[in-house]
């Protein structure tokens, strides 16, 4: 073999072991009662020269992999690895895990179901169930759009870092309708009332004529990992329906959640009010403002 093919490979093969390495030190300390190790554990534990463990362990904590605590010269899982285990709930457990949720959901309602994860600063279909009924709203799986324009989109936002959400809100929120909100503070209340509540319900703001209630999913580390919502034509969900189908996406939102580790107990909000009695004040997290409700169905 000429002699930089040798070189190469070599530097191929301490490559490809020091990531090995790496995994191996990262699933130790996931399945250890302890919640820290230090440099002669790791050294200990992966057969290593305490030099070597060293410089794994700095090239893992430069990374976020790991945290490094000075005063104890201990080191813990640092916040990649949630970020990784978010990911995959997102990417692989999430759609399986929902799905016959998604469908009952869809059966008791009679009306199309949708799952949703962010992705950068747009939401994703991921999964979705049709409604039987002939006229239905449905947007194909795959399909990106802004979050702050639909019910499902808002209810993931309102639960995403604040970081993230002001990152969003920083790179413009564009009017996919008349009534999609788009000045950021009146944004930033609604997604408040939506924390308060437990869904949001949108009126036309990502689509004339369409209407949907959403809600979000949590994942076994307490982070917002997507959110699922009903939609259909605005002149089959009156503002009355909408309250009660809230009611049903929380539901499912919470037994998605519960499938997927969450502990929680999402927030409830009012419940719908009985037939014939006075309309409370109101609000368009929950449901829709004196007009229109903001904010379009998907």
């Amino acid at each position: 073999m000429p002699p930089i093919a040798t070189e190469v490979k070599r530097g191929r093969d301490t490559g490809v072991k020091s990531v090995a390495k790496a995994v191996r030190l990262i699933d130790a300390l996931a399945g250890s009662e302890a919640t820290s190790v230090g440099v002669r554990e790791v050294a200990r534990t992966l057969r290593l020269n305490p030099t070597t463990a060293y410089r794994l362990l700095t090239t893992l904590v430069e990374q976020s992999v790991l945290r490094y605590d000075p005063s104890t010269s201990r080191y813990w899982l640092g916040p990649r690895v949630l970020r990784w285990a978010e990911a995959y709930t997102r990417g692989a457990e999430l759609p399986r895990v929902a799905h016959p949720l998604l469908e009952a959901l869809a059966t008791e309602t009679e009306e199309t179901v949708h799952l949703l994860v962010a992705d950068g600063d747009q939401g994703v279909y991921v999964d979705r169930v049709e409604s039987p009924l002939r006229l239905r709203v449905a947007c194909p799986v795959g399909y990106r759009e802004p979050l702050h324009c639909s019910a499902v989109g808002k209810a993931l936002l309102a639960h995403l870092p604040s970081e993230r959400q002001e990152k969003i809100i920083a790179e413009g929120l564009p009017a996919v309708t008349a009534k999609t909100i788009t000045d950021p503070v009146e944004l930033r209340m609604h997604l408040a009332q939506i924390r308060e509540v437990g869904c949001a319900i949108d009126d036309g703001e990502g689509q004339m004529g369409v209407r949907c209630v959403g809600a979000p999913i949590f994942g076994a580390s307490g982070g917002v990992v997507g959110a699922v919502s009903v939609a259909g034509p605005a002149a089959r969900l009156p503002h009355e329906r909408l309250l009660v189908l809230a009611v049903n996406v929380r539901r499912s939102a919470a037994a998605i959640s519960k499938r997927l580790g969450h502990p929680g107990t999402p927030a409830s909000g009012e419940p719908p009010r009985p037939e014939g009695a006075p309309p409370p004040q109101q609000d368009h997290a929950v449901r829709p403002t004196g007009a229109a409700p903001r904010g379009a169905a998907r």
